[in-house]
């Protein structure tokens, strides 16, 4: 995919690659930010044969993430349909003989009771799942780093068109662990978008990254 932001060079958005936007430039990091989440219209999204994009369908803008660790509740309606999509078959007949066990267990209780009341499981994984109340364990998993590559990973798991995106990760990350999330980025072969309210001066960073940088007098550099 395509990224341009009115007036400045587009960065080409690609599978295995970081690519970062950085500025300086209040001005210019408020309008990148609000345009990902559609509120205005200084963004352009284009895929490879440049058909244009709805932005906030197609980047997934989870800065809030670092703060809320609530990725599974966003995401949680495709990861279950993402799930009962690749239970093995003998799984799904082991688990539905043992919810059918429990429902006839239910059923024996109801019939204590003066009331006529007939309870039937239905076979739906994905009810089932939702009853579950599944969610993401949070034990050694709440460092930014793990919150972006659980992103990912939640991504590429439930086939997801859609680009990940966070924004001041150099608030968050050490160099290390910025150069770690380029090798897993590559490794699962998938799309990381950052935007970054940074100086030029700090570009050393994000080397090996895809860096298109803005600064104060909105002149850009493709470091």
């Amino acid at each position: 995919m395509i990224l341009s932001y009115k007036g400045h060079k587009a960065v080409s958005i690609n599978p295995g690659k970081v690519t970062v936007i950085g500025t300086d430039n209040p001005t210019v990091f408020t309008e990148i930010l609000n345009g990902l989440q559609g509120c205005n219209d200084f963004l352009t999204l284009v895929d490879d044969s440049y058909n244009q994009l709805e932005i906030d369908k197609f980047i997934d803008l989870d800065s809030e993430q670092f703060l809320t660790y609530e990725l599974y509740e966003k995401y949680s309606k495709k990861i279950i349909s993402s799930l009962v999509k690749n239970i093995p078959f003998d799984s799904q007949s082991k688990i539905n003989n043992e919810v059918r066990k429990l429902y006839s267990t239910i059923q024996e209780a109801l019939f204590m009771t003066d009331l006529p009341i007939e309870i039937d499981y239905d076979g739906d994984l994905k009810r089932l799942l939702n009853y579950c109340h599944p969610k993401e364990s949070l034990i050694d998993k709440t460092s930014p780093y793990d919150i972006i590559v659980n992103d990912l990973k939640i991504h590429l798991e439930c086939n997801l068109k859609s680009i990940t995106c966070f924004s001041n990760v150099a608030s968050y990350l050490r160099q290390e662990d910025f150069c770690e999330l380029l090798s897993e980025v590559q490794l699962l072969n998938i799309s990381l978008l950052l935007v970054e309210f940074t100086e030029k001066s700090k570009r050393q960073f994000y080397k090996n990254a895809d860096l298109l940088f803005i600064d104060q007098d909105f002149v850009d550099w493709k470091l």
